[in-house]
């Protein structure tokens, strides 16, 4: 699918939060209509004695979900309120309040697929269905006070409030969704308060829901973490972690390079026939000597070392390994135009939005194994490393557009899967248009190539000195 597709802009992030589940174990985001629904049971009237035994908490029916709503732990005066969620194995979610004020409202799809559910949310009907290894487990309707139980008619758990949309998703108040998380969920997840920085970063990320199509939200199980162990090329992808900024004096000593493409996947290819993905491998593999050859004390992983096709959440698994603990990733690409004269070195950096429209179409051929909703639930950390994304993006821009004497492009940004789903600061280099009759010559030369490579890695090592610990 690729990034259009859903009636959702580039610039609006899905879920409020762009990336707020990126650490929930989503496995597959289907943009689309929603299977036949449970035909919706009429929903009573409560009666004033159950609406105040609801609003005590009094109806709820594990006493972990009857707790009246609490507020985060006091933070510093003009943070948001914000909930940190824990479960065992799983990294946390930081979770948003959507409305101010003792009305509070919370996300609800967040925290239920985080918390292990699937979630299928009908706009046209307003009916949120949650499932529990693909088979129906609760249900609630937009307006009314109540979780209906799959499978046990007319068995129900009365909510503090109703169900209700907050900046056009689906919200509940947080003693309410904590009795839909403690009903359904076993174990349901533990609530903390987060870190001052992590509440004003979540609510930095909040973004309104628009578009038409229904969304299916389908989970799966995340791997616990293994424990922390000398750093090793991973056999296995690992499970998606929180953002980590590179701290000042850290050394760094791991780089993931990321050969795009590869396999069935041949990428673009010139006029004469020269394929992208070659290419790619090609500098890929030069890079990581050139990075060695300058300090061989340096770790570099190989996303791909062959001709073979690894898909982008592989990618970005092998990147987020908690035992590799990468420092940075460098994703090779060539870029392609249906304007041959198009020409010159770029270099991205993340943003949910795009730098121009050819960034937008490029990110749509480059995004096309995946969806625009997995793209953009990113990594609310995301924002913690930007800047030095940004800082790396210059070094290696500059580097390269010198010394290969091509256009010297402004640096761009755009929601690339690899930029977004990777915890360390990212950046993803197009060495020049494969399209360009001129430039697919230069690229077929391996003297080219190589100095394609040189000049990265001194981009990538300029950068790791300015952050005072790599050298």
């Amino acid at each position: 699918m690729k990034l259009r597709a859903a009636g959702l802009g580039l610039g609006l992030a899905w879920g409020l939060v762009a990336g707020l589940a990126a650490d929930a174990g989503l496995s597959e985001v289907v943009a689309g209509p929603l299977g036949a629904p449970l035909a919706a049971t009429p929903s009573p009237t409560p009666t004033p004695a159950a609406a105040a035994a609801a609003l005590a908490g009094e109806a709820l029916p594990l006493s972990a979900a009857a707790a009246a709503p609490q507020s985060p732990a006091a933070l510093a005066v003009g943070v948001p309120p914000a909930w940190r969620l824990r479960l065992p194995g799983k990294s946390p979610l930081i979770l948003p309040q959507l409305k101010d004020g003792p009305d509070g409202l919370w996300p609800v799809l967040q925290a239920a697929h985080f918390s292990g559910l699937g979630v299928g949310w009908s706009r046209s009907t307003h009916l949120l269905e949650l499932s529990r290894t693909a088979a129906l487990v609760g249900r609630l309707n937009l307006g009314d006070p109540w979780l209906f139980i799959a499978g046990a008619p007319g068995k129900r758990v009365a909510l503090a409030g109703p169900l209700r949309l907050a900046q056009g998703a689906p919200s509940l108040d947080l003693a309410s969704l904590k009795a839909v998380l403690a009903a359904l969920c076993d174990p349901a997840p533990a609530w903390e308060a987060p870190t001052p920085e992590e509440a004003l970063a979540a609510a930095a990320l909040v973004r309104p829901v628009t578009g038409t199509a229904d969304l299916v939200l389908v989970p799966t199980l995340e791997p616990q973490l293994a424990p922390t162990a000398a750093p090793t090329a991973p056999s296995n992808p690992g499970s998606h972690v929180a953002a980590r900024p590179v701290e000042k004096g850290r050394v760094i000593r791991t780089i993931v390079v990321d050969a795009g493409h590869g396999g069935h996947d041949p990428g673009a290819h010139g006029a004469h026939g020269l394929r992208e993905k070659d290419v790619c491998l090609d500098i890929a593999r030069r890079l990581r000597a050139e990075l060695q050859r300058r300090d061989p004390q340096l770790m570099v992983v190989m996303t791909r070392d062959k001709d073979e096709f690894i898909s982008l959440r592989e990618r970005t698994d092998i990147a987020n390994n908690p035992n590799l603990n990468a420092d940075l990733f460098v994703s090779i690409h060539n870029n392609a135009s249906p304007n041959r004269s198009s020409r010159g070195s770029q270099v991205f950096f993340f943003d949910s939005q795009t730098s121009d429209r050819a960034a937008a179409d490029l990110v749509s051929r480059e995004n096309d194994e995946t969806n625009q909703l997995d793209v953009l639930m990113t990594d609310l950390g995301k924002t913690l490393v930007r800047d030095q994304s940004i800082g790396m993006a210059k070094g290696v821009m500059d580097a390269l557009g010198h010394a290969l004497r091509l256009k010297h492009r402004d640096l761009s940004y755009a929601p690339f899967y690899v930029l977004a789903r990777t915890k360390m600061p990212a950046v993803l280099v197009e060495v020049a248009f494969i399209t360009n009759p001129s430039e697919e010559k230069l690229l077929g030369d391996p003297a080219f190539r190589e100095k394609a490579a040189e000049n990265i890695a001194a981009g990538l090592l300029e950068y790791r000195a300015s952050q005072k610990g790599g050298e």
